[in-house]
């Protein structure tokens, strides 16, 4: 698998990894038909086989230009100096992405599927491949993150005491962890015919608040400004 690939894709190729975004979503893995995502695209099965190879191949290809779309939306906010600003703007882009694959991902974990694509991929591709380029593209993003901590303590906003790394991975961990469970569980309160409780903005303003308490921010403000 070529990473690099990802960052310059003809707008075919592009359509197509697109579909397979919502093929994938609609139906999992094994289950999703590349004859659909053709038909979807507008092209022959041939075509997609010739662009990305086996179905695995284009699968990983899918996941890889999340991941790098991802990263785009996060650098846009590494240039922002003020910390309030570039915090609210980092929380809301993981809301963003949430909103927009949260779907995809949600299709893709559960525990059975996981582990069938695990070994489907370890068939096709170097595993150990796949995860460094995971690890580098999450690590990516948590660095983000440290630079926007260092910004608040140069800025008098956080405590100064403040592991600027470490509190990154943590609150990285933690945002992650909320976005999935927040909707499973309203997945699963749906299916029994239950509201929510709370909207997914709403506990993403309330972890703002304590993930800045945290950081030793006495006066807190809403994630929407």
């Amino acid at each position: 698998m070529d990473f690099k690939k990802i960052k310059s894709l003809s707008p075919l190729e592009v359509r197509i990894i697109e579909e397979s975004i919502r093929e994938f979503r609609e139906q999992g893995y094994f289950p999703a038909s590349v004859d659909m995502i053709a038909e979807r695209a507008g092209i022959g099965k041939a075509t997609i086989y010739r662009h990305f190879g086996k179905k695995i191949t284009l699968f990983f290809s899918t996941v890889v230009y999340i991941m790098y779309n991802w990263e785009k939306e996060y650098e846009k906010i590494g240039s922002i100096e003020d910390f309030d600003t570039a915090l609210k703007e980092y929380v809301l882009a993981g809301l963003r992405f949430n909103e927009k694959h949260g779907d995809f991902i949600k299709a893709m974990v559960s525990e059975e599927r996981l582990l069938i694509i695990k070994n489907e991929i370890m068939k096709n591709v170097d595993i150990k491949v796949m995860y460094a380029y995971m690890i580098d593209s999450r690590q990516r993003l948590i660095d983000i993150l440290t630079k926007i901590l260092e910004k608040g303590k140069s800025q008098n906003k956080i405590s100064p005491d403040i592991r600027a790394d470490l509190s990154a991975e943590l609150i990285f961990m933690t945002l992650n962890q909320f976005f999935h469970t927040s909707g499973t569980l309203s997945d699963m309160k749906k299916a029994i015919g239950r509201e929510p409780g709370f909207s997914m903005e709403e506990g993403l303003t309330e972890l703002k608040k304590l993930i800045l308490r945290g950081l030793g921010v006495e006066k807190t403000v809403g994630v929407k400004s």
